[in-house]
Order: structure tokens, then sequence, then C-alpha cells
């Protein structure tokens, strides 16, 4: 959560979502991904 605030605070405030990935494996902790670039 700290490396999304830092990230997100980075980027202006208008953003565009490139690319956005979540998988939940069947024994094993989900994890996700989100590429954001400023529009």
């Amino acid at each position: 959560m700290i490396m999304w605030n830092v990230m997100r605070g980075a980027l202006d405030e208008d953003v565009r979502e490139v690319y956005r990935l979540y998988h939940i494996p069947v024994s094993a902790t989900a994890y996700g991904a989100i590429i954001l670039e400023n529009s």
C-alpha cells in the first residue's frame, strides 16, 4: 500500500489505465498489477 501511494503521488491528476491484472490461484495468495500513465 505504501508503494501505491508513492507511485500515485508521482503521477498527474488525470491518468489512463494501460493494463490491469488480478489473479487468484487455487492455493495461494492473490496478486495483482496495474499500469497507469499520465494522460
